[in-house]
């Protein structure tokens, strides 16, 4: 919607490349004759096909009236000398073809009832070529804003507008640049069906000759439609002032009433046909024209709903259903009720002394937006308020805060203010601005002189729409004083500090003595020369301690205990030392009741100690896979790790370094140590047979992906794919392993092996402590270890008497009680 943003963009940037052209168009005209401006990168080629313009004249073919017309219409501009027969062309010669393409409006007054107008398709071009408007020069858009349009036609008391028949200009095209305004028709188609195609070209711009002939004349004063009818050159012309279905520039004008509405009968059309889609929700929503937000207050929800089907992802056909055609419905319900939503035309009165604009922004998380009101004051009469434009938009897809979406507000409210104040064309005029949010408040008075804010009620209601709050038509002298914060912020601490209702009224109004059930009763206070309440101490003896020490203030629990613990916990504790640093502070001036707990609260509500206090959002935890919970073998599902290096003896004496190949089982927990001298492929799969024979049923090992896992993996897959026997390849494939590599950079995926290193790594560490032992030493040792590690309780182990043995790993992989240790009664005796 571009008319929604006309005053939101910020017209800094000027296309000063459009307008250095401009000024050589200027330079470069010479009496009647100018030149095509083209850029740099060429001229354009051929244009459109022949094919092409045949399917255009079939276009019109089929209704012999529209077809009249067209052909009428090009014998027009021939006879007019608008354009004339082209020229052959020559070899190499550059040419450019535009396609005709007929406009028709209904029209009572033309002999066959059809206004017709042909538009020439300078955008049109063959898929590997340039257009015509590909290589000219735009130019700088020399339009007037159709706001400032409206405004001027808002402006005073009588309104007269007309439409121009033809307002034309007298320009011819140069010689050498005709060739590129081609254009084929079979002239005298209408008449003879097998009429050749003819080549054409304009030698003149498509306005044509100088003449400006006013008719269709609209007024909202009988005396005015009167003079023009006498007076005016045209012979009969059309005036109407008492119509109430009038339009000006495609906005609804009643006459009689001089009010100005939305058109909304196209729109209703379109979303009442048929099932509730998005695409007749654009639709629908893109043919309300409202350049002056009149109906804002309800398109935006069309504009809302419309972005939650896009979030949804939903297709163009796709039947809208549950809440969002609920809302459709009643997006349709606001509109057939938008009869009742007009403003006054005139907005400007005379003999005004004094003129304000009032411009009320406000947010939410769906949308945000301003609207602005014109307040006059004349001379011995009561203010008038009039509802003078609104802009409305939907908040980003990517959420904000409220408070950058109200600073947005502001900001469009300050634009809109500018282009509203130029187009009306006050310099007098004095703006105020009006936000419910404290943060823009506190962001605009960083800036001083740029706006005068304060809090203010929303509007909501209808009448509250259109004429803004009531207070507005108050006189200057009530006006201000009418204006209230509702949300007050805490004072600044030396404002409060001069105020004696902090101190006096605790006590002042209860005597000398407070009562037994006082708060104060405890503290034995009493006023200070300076009316100031403080405590009794018995310190008042001491020469180490200052007076405010010996005899502190005592605060109430009211904002000013509030702002000084602000104060002392910003400014001289820095965030830092938590509840008994801020008392330790605010005990060497004053004392305050319920200090801790107002303490307390003061840093739980501190927004830099909530950011950094914070603690990390936790991911949910992801669900086991399916072969962590399933019934298997022992290590049918094994996780494999390295862990080491481990130095160690060689026979020879030497020293080696060696590493331990981990396996553990993902269901019983169960581990199997293999040791190997290297990291290398030879050593993974020595180890992995090894493994393998000890327990056959192993069906898919899960890794890191390791260069060695990788290659072994390889191996493996490469020595299947190698065995020509379909017997064996048939045995193999129902015992062949599966290798399944965890992502890289993700540890968590095998975090149910990787723990086990340390199980491993704790008592290897403290069995051998400094020496280094043998290879078959190692390997001793490891095996006890595994075999301690396998006999661990996995179950809780209770105290009890009567209560069964915990489960280890080892009782789910062999399926009874084992031990490694024997009694001690059975140490002495020979076994048979």
């Amino acid at each position: 919607w571009p008319k929604a943003i006309v005053d939101m963009m910020d017209q800094c940037g000027v296309r000063t490349k459009a307008y250095r052209r401009l000024q050589e168009l200027e330079r470069e005209f010479k009496c009647d004759d100018i030149t095509l401006t083209f850029t740099q990168e060429g001229k354009p080629l051929h244009g459109i096909l022949d094919r092409a313009i045949k399917g255009r004249i079939r276009e019109v073919e089929t209704n012999p009236t529209k077809l009249e017309a067209v052909d009428n219409e090009i014998k027009g501009l021939l006879d007019m000398d608008f354009a004339e027969p082209a020229r052959p062309r020559k070899n190499f010669e550059l040419a450019h073809y535009l396609p005709v393409q007929a406009v028709f409006k209904t029209n009572p007054e033309a002999a066959s009832g059809l206004k017709t107008r042909l538009v020439k398709d300078a955008s049109a071009r063959q898929s590997n070529l340039a257009g015509l408007n590909d290589v000219l020069h735009q130019g700088p858009n020399l339009l007037p804003d159709i706001v400032k349009v409206i405004f001027n036609f808002k402006k005073y008391k009588f309104a007269l507008t007309a439409d121009i028949e033809g307002a034309f200009q007298q320009f011819k095209i140069a010689d050498d640049d005709r060739t590129f305004l081609r254009f084929k028709w079979p002239l005298g188609i209408s008449s003879n069906p097998q009429a050749k195609i003819q080549e054409f070209w304009a030698n003149r711009l498509d306005f044509g000759l100088g003449r400006m002939p006013l008719k269709k004349w609209s007024s909202n004063s009988q005396h005015l439609g009167n003079f023009i009818k006498k007076h005016s050159p045209v012979t009969d012309p059309v005036v109407s002032y008492d119509q109430v279905s009038a339009k000006f520039i495609g906005i609804p004008w009643n006459q009689t009433t001089d009010r100005l509405s939305v058109p909304k009968e196209k729109a209703l059309k379109i979303l009442v046909a048929g099932e509730p889609t998005k695409r007749k929700l654009l639709k629908g929503l893109a043919s309300v024209f409202d350049p002056l937000g009149i109906i804002a207050p309800l398109t935006i929800n069309a504009k809302i709903l419309l972005q939650e089907t896009w979030k949804l992802k939903l297709g163009w056909e796709t039947p809208l259903s549950g809440q969002d055609a609920t809302k459709y419905e009643a997006i349709i319900g606001q509109l057939q009720n938008a009869d009742l939503l007009s403003i006054p035309r005139q907005m400007i009165r005379s003999a005004v002394k004094e003129r304000t604009l009032h411009i009320f922004c406000d947010a939410s998380l769906r949308a945000y937006g301003c609207v602005a009101y014109l307040r006059e004051q004349a001379p011995g009469d009561n203010p008038v308020t009039s509802f003078i434009m609104s802009k409305a938009r939907v908040a980003p897809v990517k959420q904000m805060t409220i408070h950058r979406l109200e600073l947005l507000t502001a900001l469009i409210g300050a634009r809109m203010s500018k282009s509203i104040v130029s187009f009306i064309g006050t310099a007098a005029i004095h703006t105020h601005f009006y936000t419910d949010n404290s943060s823009v408040i506190g962001w605009i008075r960083s800036k001083p002189g740029k706006f005068i804010p304060f809090v203010a009620n929303r509007a909501a209601t209808k009448e509250l729409w259109f004429s803004g709050p009531s207070w507005l038509k108050l006189p200057d002298e009530e006006l201000h004083s009418k204006m209230k914060a509702e949300n007050a912020a805490l004072s600044p601490k030396e404002n409060v500090m001069e105020d004696e209702s902090y101190f006096k009224g605790g006590l002042g109004n209860q005597g000398e003595k407070p009562k037994k059930s006082s708060a104060l009763f405890q503290y034995n206070p009493k006023i200070d020369k300076d009316g100031v309440i403080r405590c009794s101490t018995r310190l008042i003896n001491s020469n180490d301690l200052s007076s405010d020490q010996k005899e502190p203030i005592i605060l109430p629990d009211r904002n000013l205990s509030r702002l000084v613990l602000k104060d002392i916990h910003e400014c001289k504790c820095f965030h830092f030392g938590g509840v008994n640093a801020i008392l330790h502070r605010l005990r060497q001036n004053f004392l305050m009741i319920h200090a801790r707990r107002q303490a307390r609260d003061t840093i739980r509500e501190c927004a830099t100690c909530k950011i950094l206090n914070a603690e990390a959002a936790q991911l949910p935890i992801a669900n086991l896979p399916h072969f962590r919970i399933e019934r298997s073998a022992p290590f049918g599902y094994t996780g494999c790790d390295f862990c080491g290096p481990i130095r160690y003896k060689k026979d020879s004496g030497e020293a080696g370094k060696g590493y331990i190949l981990l396996f553990t089982c993902c269901v019983t927990r169960g581990i199997n140590i293999q040791i190997t001298t290297d990291l290398s492929t030879a050593e993974v799969l020595g180890a992995l047979q090894k493994f393998v024979n000890r327990y056959p049923y192993v069906k898919q090992i899960i890794s890191d992906i390791g260069t060695s896992f990788v290659r072994a993996a390889k191996e493996l897959k490469t020595l299947y794919e190698h065995i020509r026997d379909p017997e064996i390849r048939r045995w193999l494939a129902d015992s062949f392993v599966e290798w399944r590599f965890n992502p890289p950079s993700s540890p968590w995926f095998g975090r149910f092996f990787e723990r086990q290193a340390q199980t491993i790594k704790r008592p290897l560490r403290k069995v051998l402590g400094t020496n280094v032992p043998h290879f078959r030493d190692l390997e001793v040792i490891l095996s006890g270890i595994e075999a301690m590690v396998n006999q661990r309780p996995i179950t809780t182990v209770d105290s009890g008497t009567d209560e069964s043995e915990a489960l280890s790993p080892a009782d789910l992989m062999f399926g009874y009680k084992t031990t490694a240790i024997r009694s001690l009664k059975q140490r002495g005796k020979p076994t048979k």
